[in-house]
């Protein structure tokens, strides 16, 4: 058997940096993860989310226009991450990738998708570049749930008809 003996690399760490955060996110409470952002997160840290969110700035932003609104849909939210990578591009940027599902129970509206009452996930895959042990950027990909399909509702969601 290979012992894997190199546990102290920048990707290690990262991925360390990072579990506070993702611990957080499974245990959903407003303090917790606002709390978790403003340490993980630089005030001017970039962040690309998909249609409709758009670019933000920062943790402030992060969670008021996309966690509160889910949370508010979703009270019992809880997030599953089953991967979490950790690699350096051919620019040397330091990156941790993570990928998972959003889950909770649909009671409020989200996205003007009406509530259903049922369980729900909204499968992620999010991407957080690391300057010197903070996350500078964002990258992420919400892959809406199919709750919405399942109703019939048909959800415009940027061109896209759920």
């Amino acid at each position: 058997m290979i012992k894997n003996t190199v546990t102290n690399d920048i990707h290690t760490s990262n991925k360390k940096i990072i579990k506070k955060f993702r611990s957080e996110l499974a245990n959903f409470t407003e303090k917790g993860v606002r709390n978790a952002l403003h340490e993980l997160l630089l005030p001017d840290t970039d962040i690309h989310m998909p249609f409709p969110f758009g670019d933000l700035v920062g943790p402030n932003d992060l969670f008021d226009i996309c966690y509160a609104p889910l949370f508010d849909a979703m009270p019992d939210l809880e997030r599953r991450d089953w991967i979490v990578i950790g690699g350096r591009t051919e620019h040397f940027d330091n990156w941790v990738g993570c990928g998972g599902h959003y889950v909770g129970t649909f009671v409020g509206p989200w996205l003007d998708i009406p509530p259903t009452g049922h369980l729900t996930h909204m499968r992620f895959h999010e991407f957080y570049r690391f300057h010197q042990g903070r996350v500078v950027e964002i990258q992420t990909c919400l892959l809406y749930t199919s709750d919405a399909a399942d109703e019939g509702l048909g959800v415009d969601l940027g061109g896209r008809r759920i």
